[in-house]
Parts: structure tokens; C-alpha cells; sequence
């Protein structure tokens, strides 16, 4: 068995994906702010819920509390200096639309709280909860709006990832340096349309095999495909499976085989 150390209890699950919340007080003269949050999850599917957690000193956690509106705005490559310079200064003190070069434009089903044009999607929430946990209030919201940007959709109207700059940086990164990628369901469509696929052994979702075989896989209907570097899954039913194939690719069989016993997998 592996040796362990013991930490005083603490968030180890970091460096989390940031985003831009957007914001405004109810009172008329009042504008908007944005705050970088990187406490950020789904909670609810029916109806969609997703909760973020702001410090109760923050500038925008007041707004969000009278407003009972934030829009959280996602962000690509082009935005990376605004994410970080939107997270490390107040809106008490400088105007952050003005110091980004950002647009403050009108959110779905929004009373108050604006969307950040300049980013690729947004998601427009109704605070239906906000509770107190200590150094954070996590304000609980339901999505009312969402929208996103339009050179991101085919012209069959399905949302195409592989064309947003940030996806396609991170896989050519991994490609170019060997890292693992892992990709399961509709996913593993969009390695093959950049043409990740082509000549190797792969799986999807079986709505997306086609899509993985024009894109020149070898297509098995395994619940994991391994392919040197890049395994490719077909849905939920197989996360086990491919969480099991990520740890063997990372730590070896020895370690596989003592975390799946912990595991009840039902086949």
C-alpha cells in the first residue's frame, strides 16, 4: 500500500476552472462590476441550477446579495489578463469594464445584472438560495438564460467545441508534449473533426461514431479504447472504466487494481 501524509483539513481540489461573474446593485445610479470566481459548479439538472461562492469582503458579493442576479460569463485566450486583473482588484477602486476593454450588454431574463459581450457563452442566474458557510457565501442560482457566441455552432445548429480557441490550445498542448488525453461521450467527435483520430483506436458515444469514423478512427464499441496517449470512452455508463483506464495510464496496474477494489462496478 502507498504511504500517505496527513494535511489539516483543506481544498486540495485546485486549480479549478475561473470565470467572470458579472453583477449590479438594484439601485438605479449603480453600475456593474465583474469578479473572477473559480468556485464555480452545476447543482441541479431539473431545473438547471449552478452555485458560486464569493468572499463576504468582495465588492460584488453586496451586489449579488441585493440583486439577487449573477451572470457567469466564460472566457477564452483573449481574455486571460482580464480574468486574472478581474480577480485581483476591486470594483471599489477602479472601474474594470473601463480597465479591460469590456462591454457590459443586456442578459436574458436579467433585471440588473449584464453579460460580458466580449465572452464566447454566458449563463444568466436568479439567486433562489445563499448560504452562509463562514469565509464564503455560496449563492445558489437558477439558470434563466443562457447564450452563446454564434461562430461556435455548425449550420445544423449543433454547438461545435472545437472551435473555441481554448479547446483547441489545450489538446494541441498535450499532443505536442505527450500528455494524456482523455475524452468520453460526444467528446472524442471533437478530436476527430481537428483530426486527432486519424488511424487510431477509439469510441463514443454511438450517436457520434459516425462522426469519429469520417474523422478517420478505428472504431471499436469497447467501453474504453486505450490509443498510446489518448483514451476515448462512450458515456456516463463507462466513466468507471475510463476513470480505472486514467489511473493505470498514470500510476500502473498495481495501483489500478488496489483502487478498483474499492469500487463496485456493475456490468
Amino acid at each position: 500500500m502507498a504511504d500517505f501524509r496527513t494535511f489539516d483539513p483543506c481544498n486540495l481540489l485546485a486549480p479549478v476552472p475561473a470565470v467572470m461573474v458579472s453583477c449590479r446593485a438594484p439601485e438605479a445610479d449603480a453600475k456593474p462590476n465583474i469578479v473572477t470566481v473559480a468556485w464555480v459548479g452545476t447543482v441541479n439538472s431539473e431545473p438547471p441550477m449552478m452555485s458560486i461562492s464569493v468572499r463576504g469582503n468582495r465588492f460584488s458579493h453586496d451586489l449579488i446579495a441585493k440583486s439577487g442576479e449573477f451572470v457567469v460569463n466564460l472566457v477564452d485566450e483573449a481574455h486571460c489578463k482580464a480574468l486574472d486583473f478581474c480577480g485581483v482588484r476591486s470594483g471599489r477602486d477602479v472601474d474594470k469594464w473601463q480597465e479591460c476593454h469590456l462591454t457590459p450588454m443586456p442578459a436574458l431574463n436579467m433585471d440588473y445584472a449584464p453579460a460580458i459581450a466580449e465572452c464566447p457563452a454566458y449563463l444568466a442566474c436568479k439567486v433562489v438560495q445563499q448560504l452562509e458557510l463562514g469565509s464564503h457565501t455560496m449563492f445558489v442560482g437558477k439558470i434563466v438564460g443562457v447564450q452563446v457566441r454564434d461562430d461556435l455552432f455548425a449550420t445544423d445548429g449543433s454547438l461545435h467545441l472545437e472551435k473555441a480557441d481554448a479547446v483547441q490550445q489545450m489538446i494541441e498542448f498535450a499532443l505536442v508534449n505527450g500528455a494524456l488525453i482523455a475524452a468520453i461521450c460526444a467528446a472524442p467527435s471533437i478530436l476527430a473533426e481537428l483530426g486527432f483520430l486519424e488511424g487510431r483506436h477509439a469510441t463514443a458515444n454511438p450517436a457520434f461514431v459516425k462522426a469519429i469514423a469520417a474523422g478517420g478512427a478505428i472504431v471499436h464499441e469497447n467501453p474504453v479504447v486505450v490509443d498510446e496517449f489518448i483514451i476515448t470512452s462512450r458515456g456516463a455508463g463507462t466513466s468507471l472504466e475510463l476513470g480505472l483506464e486514467i489511473v493505470r495510464y498514470l500510476l500502473g496496474d498495481e495501483v489500478v487494481d488496489e483502487v478498483a477494489r474499492g469500487v463496485v462496478l456493475a456490468r
